[in-house]
């Protein structure tokens, strides 16, 4: 399904708008219902619900998304800072050790080499190379974004694509 940029952009102004309740009584109720909403309460859904909330959909997760719309920007600069430490760990382990040239420096000799379909393939093969390096030596779960320390663990599949990204740029 494709989807225009107009349409993206009033998808992106929906999730920003704080989803409202359209007979609560007063400001003081709709505080008081937010409050049960973000603090997982079951009774926030049926007290929206009760208030002319739509009852096919949860007040409760429409406020959490809202909430967490803010948070975006922030998850995704964590998720490449994450991909740009796995490829500085290659990097050091790979190029800077054995004397061979850097691995940015590698990538852009090989670019003057390919066409722009075989270097594209080329980085494919790189990222994935990079998450395997990564999941065989440092992570015994075999997802290097799935630490302990990670909030946001990723997919096999995202990862090797998140470093595939890095690498791009």
């Amino acid at each position: 399904m494709k989807i225009t940029r107009r349409q993206l952009r009033q998808l992106i102004s929906e999730i920003r708008i704080k989803p409202s309740i359209p007979d609560v009584p007063s400001d003081d109720a709709l505080n008081k219902i937010d409050l049960l909403a973000r603090t997982g309460m079951p009774s926030a859904d049926p007290l929206a619900d009760a208030f002319g909330f739509p009852d096919d959909r949860s007040y409760s997760k429409e406020l959490k998304d809202y909430d967490d719309i803010n948070t975006i920007p922030s998850i995704e600069l964590h998720k490449n800072m994450r991909a740009q430490d796995i490829i500085n760990v290659y990097d050091h382990e790979y190029f800077t050790t054995n004397g061979q040239l850097r691995l940015y420096d590698h990538i852009a000799k090989v670019r003057n080499n390919m066409s722009k379909s075989e270097f594209d393939v080329f980085l494919r093969k790189l990222a994935e190379d990079v998450f395997q390096h990564a999941s065989q030596q440092y992570v015994p779960v075999t997802n290097p974004f799935h630490a302990a320390l990670t909030k946001h663990p990723l997919s096999h599949d995202e990862g090797i694509y998140r470093i595939y990204q890095v690498l791009k740029q």
